[in-house]
């Protein structure tokens, strides 16, 4: 029997793109979640934010989350496609 858990899932895109990319960018990350049989509870998009450290040496990123209600069998299909890195956690 599987189980649904949600996760939480944060896109980070390079900050020093312009909206139209960005926007882009999570079109994209969308459409992968709904074609491989995801789906997206809701978006928290926080802006462009300084990072911690550096992140493929840039440290202004936009970093959207998604919460996803996910089965685990989706989370490894998902991986790669975001502009910097993708990271995932269940809440």
């Amino acid at each position: 029997m599987e189980t649904n858990k949600l996760y939480e899932c944060t896109v980070i895109i390079d900050g020093g793109l312009q909206d139209e990319p960005i926007a882009e960018a999570m079109a994209m990350v969308q459409k992968v979640i709904t074609e491989k049989g995801g789906s997206i509870k809701s978006v928290l998009d926080i802006g462009r934010r300084k990072t911690a450290y550096p992140i493929n040496k840039k440290t202004i990123a936009t970093m959207p989350t998604l919460n996803l209600p996910q089965t685990l069998r989706l989370l490894p299909r998902l991986r790669g496609y975001s502009v910097m890195r993708m990271s995932f956690c269940a809440i």
